[in-house]
């Protein structure tokens, strides 16, 4: 990828001289060795820092580590001590982590996620990607974003509020996560109509803690059909 080299100021010219050096010697082997342009790519740490600086900040800081909305264990002893920790002893942290706390915090408090959002659309622009690896003779990369768009963007086909839901549940996998630790105890048991008494019994007990639907209010709209585009009803207005 030629545009990962000579960057002024940036790249190590004696860097860029190895990884050449071995691309000659693996072509020289048999390896068939070509450039592959990609002119986003010196783009690309624009986009992530308007990605990975916020959202390391409202998911490592403001979120003690352990970040919201998703299913699975929840240290409570480890986000304890890190979040008592990181206020008691900040000046230990290295120089890349305080910037990245500082600069989050002051992007989410001054633009309140305005550049997060907007570099996560970016993330999102599949026609224009697909016309410039058509335009470039990636014929492959282009069908494959085609083929698997629709799964891609499924989430976004559903009200804002059943995100977290749709991205972070696994429904086979979310309701067993209790009997994990308890499978060698099932496995003990010589009649298999007493061993799923005892699971379907844990399974009720473990219901009891399984995490409410955000608005539920609004799932009759989701049964009805109703469409929404990017979290938004369609009846209403869409902002571009």
């Amino acid at each position: 990828m030629p545009d990962g080299f000579g960057w002024q100021g940036l790249s190590e010219p004696d860097a860029d001289e190895a990884v050449r050096e071995a691309a000659g010697r693996f072509e020289c082997l048999g390896a068939e060795v070509r450039e592959v342009p990609a002119p986003l790519h010196r783009q690309g740490v624009h986009f992530w820092n308007g990605v990975g600086v916020e959202g390391t900040w409202a998911i490592m800081v403001r979120g003690e580590g352990m970040g919201h909305g998703w299913l699975g264990y929840h240290d409570t002893a480890l986000v304890e001590f890190y979040g008592r920790s990181r206020r008691v002893r900040a000046q230990d942290l290295s120089p890349t982590v305080k910037m990245v706390t500082i600069l989050g915090h002051y992007l989410g408090e001054r633009y309140h996620g305005r550049y997060y959002a907007r570099a996560q659309n970016l993330r999102r622009k599949r026609q224009q990607f697909e016309a410039w690896a058509q335009s470039r003779g990636y014929r492959t990369a282009a069908e494959t974003l085609a083929r698997d768009w629709e799964r891609m963007v499924t989430p976004y086909r559903y009200l804002r509020e059943h995100w977290v839901h749709i991205r972070t549940v696994n429904v086979v996998e979310s309701p067993f996560a209790a009997l994990r630790l308890r499978t060698d105890a099932a496995k003990r048991f010589k009649r298999s109509d007493r061993a799923t008494a005892v699971i379907w019994k844990m399974l009720m007990v473990a219901e009891r803690r399984f995490r409410r639907l955000n608005a539920p209010h609004l799932l009759a709209k989701v049964y009805a059909g109703v469409r929404y585009v990017d979290g938004v009803e369609a009846t209403q207005e869409v902002a571009a």
